[in-house]
């Protein structure tokens, strides 16, 4: 049963890895496209923003989610390579701390947004 929720985990962290990723490209692409049609055929397009920046969110999302269970964020891998002994387990548990806090408000205001959509 370990062995099945490890396996789960990495294949769902991969899985949002692989989708921000591909986000990211087709954000670029659109972007790339409303730059054309506005200044080559000067002609606006009128859904390429409003795709992008719904796009980008789901892509921070995704992204966060995978940066978080790879242990990836710049700041906190410095952090922890500076650290050593006891200072090491003061810095592992303020970025739990931080963390769980960060979690919290998102789950805070996600719920609040979803009770008002």
């Amino acid at each position: 049963m370990k062995t099945f929720i490890l396996w789960l985990d990495r294949l769902l962290t991969g899985l949002c890895l692989n989708v921000a990723c591909l986000l990211l490209a087709v954000i670029s692409c659109l972007g790339l496209w409303q730059v054309v049609v506005r200044f080559v055929l000067e002609q606006p397009s009128s859904w390429t923003e409003e795709s992008m920046r719904r796009l980008l969110i789901w892509m921070v999302l995704l992204g966060v989610v995978a940066a978080l269970r790879i242990g990836a964020m710049v700041s906190v891998d410095l952090m922890l390579r500076l650290s050593r002994g006891w200072w090491r387990t003061t810095v592992e548990s303020v970025i739990t701390t931080v963390t769980l806090a960060f979690l919290a408000v998102v789950v805070w205001f996600g719920i609040d947004l979803a009770w008002r959509v």
